[in-house]
């Protein structure tokens, strides 16, 4: 299938500078936090002052518009602008403006394998994950007839909808799931006494983000950084890490060196639902050492608290209530150290802790079960989605009424 050059279809144009003056009830500002698998969501959405968004350089987003994570985690991924979005300012990522080429045919093309191998390919020659607007521009976009263009976007839209449909159905199978465990433990813990945070955790250390890779450290003898999502729902996931360059290391790189029994808690994140999600560190034989990011704190309990307890402690209903009222900020929720020290906190016995960490790990046991052929099962539907794009968009899937031609119409 012949291709043409993205910059001979569509501008490419960098959005803000700079953060502007947050305003609640402002105009939307929609950043990387936003972007998500080809569309845009509304969790940690910024709104700013109109008055300090520089207009004449970054007009307002229009329909058909489409933004491009230009660095970070997720750099690469894309989500077109729909009516919902006119008037929204664009973030500090890239704007890309159809010109000769159908808007919902382009966003697809963008979120195809073949383009985002090529933004991960462009990304990785940066120290860290990066795209810059001549990179964008230099994507080869599959040639197809202007109608037949509207006609693969519109198989699509029908398709990746249904597919959705199944995702979401999923998600809340998943969320009912953890609910019921959450419910399940806050019963154990009600009778608790509370006691403040600072008298039963012996440190609060906040750890270090080096300079990493894009890929993860799997062999022992690697180091690597552990990432946010490493802390997810209770569990901890030694293998979503970056690899480390050992030559980068600082002199005193081991005292961030997570070991059995840690308790990591997120200390920052861009939605306000996951800061102070916390779980306890367990390595399953030998792999690489693994470091904790300055978005995490690892909390050492005292004497009178087991780390396990701890561990099923800060993920109550209670304390994580607590936590979402002292996150600060809307771009960027964080938890300040000296907040955490101020939590309230069961503290029974111990007898009593060994008694509900038994009970919380069999609960666990069983809906972390569910839970993971649930997940199984999105991943399922998300390759899925992901080929179908790809075939549809590349001629692979034969669409009805959408032959390939020699040039965009």
């Amino acid at each position: 299938m012949t291709t043409t050059v993205l910059k001979y279809l569509a501008d490419v144009t960098y959005g803000l500078g700079e953060p502007p003056r947050q305003l609640d009830g402002g105009v939307p500002v929609l950043r990387a936090t936003n972007i998500h698998r080809g569309k845009i969501v509304r969790e940690s959405l910024m709104r700013a002052d109109p008055s300090d968004v520089p207009w004449d350089r970054c007009p307002p987003l229009v329909d058909g518009e489409i933004l491009v994570v230009r660095s970070g985690a997720y750099t690469g991924d894309s989500a077109i602008v729909t009516a919902e979005w006119e008037g929204a300012a664009p973030g500090y990522d890239l704007r890309v403006t159809p010109r000769r080429v159908d808007p919902r045919f382009l966003a697809y093309v963008m979120l195809s394998t073949p383009a985002l191998d090529y933004f991960t390919e462009c990304r990785s020659r940066a120290a860290q994950p990066h795209l810059n607007a001549d990179q964008v521009a230099g994507l080869r976009i599959p040639e197809m007839e202007r109608h037949a263009q509207a006609v693969v976007a519109d198989l699509l839209d029908t398709e990746t909808a249904r597919i959705d449909a199944l995702v979401s159905a999923r998600m809340r199978q998943r969320q009912l799931i953890a609910e019921r465990a959450a419910v399940a433990v806050d019963s154990l813990m009600a009778r608790a006494p509370r006691i403040t945070a600072r008298r039963v955790f012996s440190r609060i250390d906040q750890g270090w983000s080096a300079v990493a890779e894009a890929s993860s450290a799997t062999e022992p003898g690697e180091v690597g950084v552990l990432r946010l999502d490493a802390v997810s729902a209770g569990a901890f996931f030694p293998s979503r890490n970056k690899r480390i360059d050992v030559a980068a290391l600082r002199d005193d790189w081991r005292r961030f060196v997570v070991s059995d029994g840690d308790l990591l808690l997120a200390r920052a994140s861009g939605s306000r639902e996951r800061v102070g999600e916390s779980a306890l560190v367990e390595l399953a034989g030998e792999g690489p050492t693994l470091l904790f990011p300055d978005i995490l704190y690892r909390l050492t309990p005292g004497e009178r608290l087991s780390a396990a307890f701890a561990a099923a402690a800060m993920r109550s209903s209670d304390v994580r209530a607590q936590i979402r009222e002292v996150a600060r900020g809307t771009a960027n929720s964080k938890i300040r150290s000296s907040d955490l020290r101020e939590l309230q906190i069961p503290l029974p016995d111990p007898r009593r802790q060994a008694e509900i960490v038994a009970v919380v790990r069999r609960i666990d046991a069983t809906s972390g079960a569910t839970i993971a052929a649930i997940d199984k099962q999105i991943a399922l539907l998300h390759e899925r989605r992901q080929a179908l794009i790809t075939a549809a968009v590349t001629g692979r899937l034969q669409v009805p009424g959408a032959p390939l031609a020699n040039a965009v119409a």
